[in-house]
């Protein structure tokens, strides 16, 4: 059996997939930049398919059983493009390392990590009597709101309650309990998690009920001191107001990994923004890359590998997004 891999992101899965995949499978990379043509003719005989992206561009695949995207978000998936006949599945793994990574920037944020690093970057100490140092934060006993109680957002809560946080959540389906959390707070009430959080983190997935969900009336209930993390999508909080309440210190500050707009190969250095947010003093920012570890690659890998041993098998697909249609 066949299998395609589309896109640069996705082919560097290529070899954990073979050492992981236990039927007989032939992978095939297509990276960036790949032709029409050679598209069209890895398509042709192929069985699964794990691209970027799916749309009525793709060629025909006639033998197609299986898209299987290589992450958890189906945003770029044109699913009224799917061949009949074709599973939809994603693959998850990154949220352990999405956790951390959330947990770490807000401690660095209350240890002021950042800004003591510049300091000695410029070769000397602001004090060196620390009983004179301003004392900085910790995040015992801080309230941490999270949006969206799904993989990420669960892994979020345990570390972030495992440090003393109290951890309020909502989520757009009904929810009694989950891990770490202390209350959930009905998704038509999110502005009060907004408001008695002091950090907020963002991890619903985009969506059109979803999009643009962080807007000025949400962020407007922040706390001037409150910090919004999104490793959820850029387009979930709107660019113009995020930029405006940070550059007005309307809330305290951003950790932003996720970001409006990204390079391709028509615009390699596409700015990430319209707004200069690099230039902003209340931000730590990063380039999408807080479940990019290398536990998180073997581990999707290891997820999309299964899925081809149980195509090839006959047998039950795992995390399936939406099954074939007749």
């Amino acid at each position: 059996m066949k299998v395609v891999l589309i896109g640069t992101l996705v082919t560097g899965y290529a070899d954990d997939i073979a050492a992981q995949v236990k039927t007989p499978w032939t992978i095939k990379t297509l990276p960036d930049g790949s032709s029409k043509e050679e598209i069209a003719a890895a398509l042709i005989d192929a069985d699964a398919v794990s691209p970027i992206g799916w749309n009525a561009q793709m060629p025909p695949a006639p033998k197609l059983k299986l898209i299987q995207v290589a992450g958890a978000g189906t945003d770029a998936i044109d699913f009224a493009t799917i061949p009949k006949g074709v599973t939809v599945c994603n693959a998850f793994g990154h949220e352990g390392a999405i956790g951390e990574y959330c947990v770490m920037a807000m401690m660095a944020w209350c240890h002021e990590f950042p800004k003591l690093s510049r300091e000695l970057d410029k070769g000397f100490m602001r004090q060196t009597d620390r009983a004179n140092l301003r004392h900085h934060d910790e995040i015992d006993g801080k309230t941490v709101g999270v949006v969206s109680l799904g993989r990420i957002g669960k892994a979020v809560a345990t570390r972030a309650k495992a440090l003393g946080a109290r951890v309020l959540g909502c989520n757009r389906s009904a929810m009694k309990e989950a891990p770490g959390v202390d209350e959930i707070i009905p998704w038509d009430d999110k502005g009060r998690l907004f408001a008695e959080s002091d950090f907020v983190v963002v991890t619903t997935a985009l969506s059109p009920e979803t999009k643009g969900l962080v807007g000025p009336a949400l962020l407007g209930r922040m706390k001037p001191t409150g910090v919004i993390v999104n490793v959820a999508r850029g387009a979930v909080i709107e660019e113009d107001a995020l930029y405006a309440a940070l550059a007005e210190h309307k809330i305290g500050g951003a950790i932003i990994d996720v970001w409006w707009s990204y390079p391709n190969a028509a615009t390699p250095e596409a700015p990430p923004s319209k707004h200069p947010f690099h230039k902003l003093p209340n931000v730590i920012l990063t380039p999408h890359s807080s479940g990019w570890t290398t536990g998180m690659r073997r581990r999707r890998a290891g997820q999309v590998a299964a899925n081809l041993d149980h195509l090839a098998r006959g047998e039950k697909l795992d995390n399936v997004v939406r099954p074939p249609t007749s």
